[in-house]
């Protein structure tokens, strides 16, 4: 290759997104779940809530849970993104 670091340059260019639309509907999404009732919503849970509306995207409107499934239910749910998402930094 004659000119490696202009190549290089060239790909990382060509990488870039050409709008914004995908990184403004993550913020109108934890603008509409953060709201000033649920200040105190911790990263977390915001996440939690984004990724279960993105899973279901409408596809789920008569879902039963189980006995099981209610007897899991409870505030520790919102502290589980990290078995979802893996190690992220969600300070």
């Amino acid at each position: 290759m004659l000119y490696p670091l202009l190549s290089s340059l060239t790909q990382d260019l060509l990488t870039l997104p050409v709008a914004n639309a995908a990184c403004e509907r993550v913020f109108s999404s934890v603008h509409a779940i953060k709201t000033k009732q649920r200040n105190r919503f911790e990263t977390e849970g915001v996440a939690s809530v984004i990724f279960a509306k993105q899973g279901l995207n409408g596809k789920c409107t008569n879902f039963a849970p189980s006995k099981e499934m209610m007897a899991r239910f409870d505030a520790s749910i919102y502290r589980n993104v990290r078995t979802v998402f893996g190690d992220i930094d969600v300070e």
